[in-house]
């Protein structure tokens, strides 16, 4: 125990770059190839599997410190080329560059190493290939370690002054036909594909165990709350050797891209990873949360951007790989910033991975929403509402939707940050901290509209001297993007974005309804009334209209009342009678919707009915009208007030068709039950 926990404190130090770790690196030097020498002739996984656990113990954290040895000498040549030309390189908290001197450990100081751990590994994989074998926990962690040790050095080999390209991809080649290939080609790698969904945090459905933790202590939740291990971390996991195999597969297709995706790719199209991505889009993800769940977001997010590389793999499976970067975007956590980038960027918005969407653009079938008329709007351009046009704007705009929101939902700072840490940089990691936060996800699962959030949060800052209170292009934008990112989730990927089994439909709402508080003009925009009215119909389609409790308030509204009078005043504010805002206030008068919001638009907010021109026939579109009607109202306070709206004249049959309907049916259904009573 003492061995291992002295190599895990050496590598946490190297990670600093502390100069007497690296010193020790370097007088150390020769053990550290006898003892890969050792490991390579003697230690075996697949024989005397109890004896060797130690060894396998130690191994993986060497093998670690080592590849935290090749990130600080990787440094050398940079700092010291710096370092001549008195060039800073980092900032003090007063803003002054300081220059650092490079570290005592240098490229070839290691260069020994890298042919000792790609012979262990060649070892290890064809052990584990064998079908007696059967892999312990420590034995994949120690294969893992070698993994991690590879990419390090080949992702860094570039940037060194000794670097030949003809030498790399020579070297890349081998490890990958000789060694990785083979692995990757047997039937031991397939069972340890299949075991995925069993000892995945994101398939499980336990519940999570934090919750009974003490606050004052920090706790990774490797208890679950019925007292089971998070299936990540059990004995049998595969999750020890497949997230750094993914990582160093990864690699190796940045620095060789015409590598690693034979025909058939015996990775990406297995059954297993199907098997493994189907269950996951279909999990409710509770253990997402979890500090230890990184490890499977990462090899998740190796393995789609793996996919984002291959020309091999179907269209079918395309569809499936980017319905399971969906789920994994909310899963993300903070301070792996980059990892949303990349996903957003390389599957999320690629064409590639949405060719339904281009079939879906070309010929809509019967998806075709042709036959609907768009609710008009007072400005001087009519929103187009069909799904065609719809589908084919987002499919064209995928670069850009996904530029976009990369930079809306996060800020560079933290995705600069988190660029640094996952790559190590010694120097660099010095200056970043990451500050402690109760909710360690980045997004939630309305992650589309959280641009809409950031805008209405900002709302009440004071404008700048010189500038107007309208909305800027770049806003519109970035707006018109997110729209369009949350139709063609609740239109093509509503199993992701809408699953059945979440009662999302009422917090969808009062998300998009953002578009209306946060700005006073955005909805005049046709593209952005458009898909406002095309999530909407999503919505409230097959249903979705029955399950608009409206129970769960949003953040920033106290209750779902408060925001419904919020978005009635902005109404009557701004709204010039515009019939998609109009809808919007309609939904909750549905009565199965807590009376709430029919006493604020009949009571104190009265004013905006006479602004609400929807007709019957315009809202029986997305509703059927007798969801207005049925059952029959029994309050005698909100009777009062639909009489003295329509007889005072604040609503008329031909200036107010459908809240007009809704007022004489109930007044005159709460009239004939007070005669017959009599």
């Amino acid at each position: 125990m003492l061995s291992q926990e002295a190599y895990s404190l050496w590598s946490v130090l190297l990670t600093y770059g502390l100069s007497k770790p690296v010193e020790a690196v370097a007088s150390f030097y020769p053990m550290f190839v006898r003892q890969l020498v050792f490991y390579r002739d003697k230690v075996s996984l697949n024989q005397d599997q109890d004896n060797n656990k130690f060894n396998y113990d130690v191994g993986a954290q060497m093998v670690a410190a080592l590849g935290r040895a090749v990130e600080v000498a990787a440094t050398h040549s940079l700092l010291e080329a710096r370092a001549r030309l008195n060039q800073g390189t980092v900032a003090e908290a007063d803003g002054k560059m300081v220059v650092l001197p490079p570290p005592p450990l240098t490229w070839a100081h290691l260069q020994d190493l890298p042919h000792l751990v790609e012979t262990c590994l060649a070892k290890w994989l064809s052990q584990l290939a064998r079908d007696d074998c059967r892999p312990t926990f420590s034995g994949l962690r120690l294969v893992g370690s070698c993994c991690t040790f590879l990419t390090a050095y080949y992702s860094r080999w570039k940037d060194q002054t000794s670097y030949s390209h003809q030498e790399c991809l020579a070297r890349t080649e081998n490890l990958y036909n000789t060694i990785i290939s083979p692995f990757i080609s047997s039937p031991a790698f397939m069972q340890l594909l299949a075991v995925l969904p069993a000892h995945s945090s994101l398939c499980s459905g336990l519940q999570p165990g934090t919750s009974r933790d003490p606050i004052n202590l920090g706790s990774l939740g490797c208890v679950t709350l019925g007292g089971t291990v998070v299936p990540l971390i059990q004995s049998s996991s595969p999750f020890p050797l497949l997230l750094p195999f993914s990582s160093l597969l990864l690699t190796l297709n940045t620095l060789h891209p015409a590598l690693i995706h034979p025909t058939p790719d015996r990775l990406l199209e297995s059954e297993q990873v199907a098997t493994y991505l189907e269950k996951m889009c279909v999990s409710p993800r509770r253990l997402a949360p979890h500090w230890l769940t990184r490890a499977e977001v990462y090899f998740l997010a190796n393995t789609l951007q793996l996919a984002g590389t291959s020309a091999s793999v179907g269209s079918a499976r395309k569809v499936l790989f980017h319905e399971a970067a969906l789920s994994l975007l909310p899963c993300i956590h903070k301070g792996d910033e980059h990892l949303l980038k990349e996903l957003l960027t390389k599957v999320i918005c690629v064409p590639e991975f949405t060719c339904d969407l281009a079939e879906v653009a070309r010929g809509i079938g019967d998806m075709s929403l042709s036959d609907y008329e768009p609710l008009r709007s007072p400005a001087l351009h009519q929103p187009a509402l069909t799904a065609s046009q719809m589908t084919s704007s987002v499919f064209q705009s995928l670069t850009s939707i996904g530029s976009e929101l990369a930079a809306a939902l996060v800020t560079k700072k933290e995705v600069v940050a988190s660029s640094v840490l996952a790559g190590r940089v010694p120097f660099a990691t010095n200056s970043i901290t990451i500050s402690h936060v109760e909710d360690p996800l980045i997004l939630d699962q309305f992650w589309p509209l959280t641009p809409l959030k950031y805008a209405f949060k900002d709302r009440w800052v004071p404008c700048k001297e010189g500038e107007g209170t309208q909305s800027k292009p770049e806003d519109i934008l970035t707006v018109t993007r997110c729209l369009q990112m949350a139709y063609m989730g609740l239109k093509h990927r509503s199993r992701i974005l809408l699953p059945p089994s979440a009662a999302s439909h009422s917090s969808w709402l009062q998300h998009l309804s953002l578009a209306f508080l946060s700005a006073s003009d955005l909805f005049l925009d046709p593209t952005i009334s458009s898909y406002l009215q095309g999530c909407v119909v999503e919505l409230l389609g097959k249903g979705g209209y029955a399950k608009m409790t409206l129970q769960q308030p949003i953040e920033g509204f106290s209750s779902t009342s408060d925001w419904y009078r919020n978005l009635v005043d902005q109404y009557q504010a701004v709204s010039y009678g515009d019939s998609t805002f109009a809808l919007f206030l309609i939904v909750p008068l549905q009565q199965h919707c807590p009376k709430e919001f029919r006493t604020t638009l009949w009571g104190d907010a009265c004013d905006a009915l006479q602004f609400l021109y929807l007709s019957p026939e315009q809202v029986r579109r997305f509703i059927p009208l007798e969801q207005f009607l049925e059952p029959p109202e029994e309050d005698e306070g909100l009777i009062t007030r639909y009489r003295a709206a329509v007889g005072t004249g604040t609503i008329t049959a031909k200036r107010n068709p459908l809240v007009h309907t809704i007022a004489e049916h109930h007044a005159r259904l709460f009239l004939s039950r007070a005669v017959e009573t009599r």
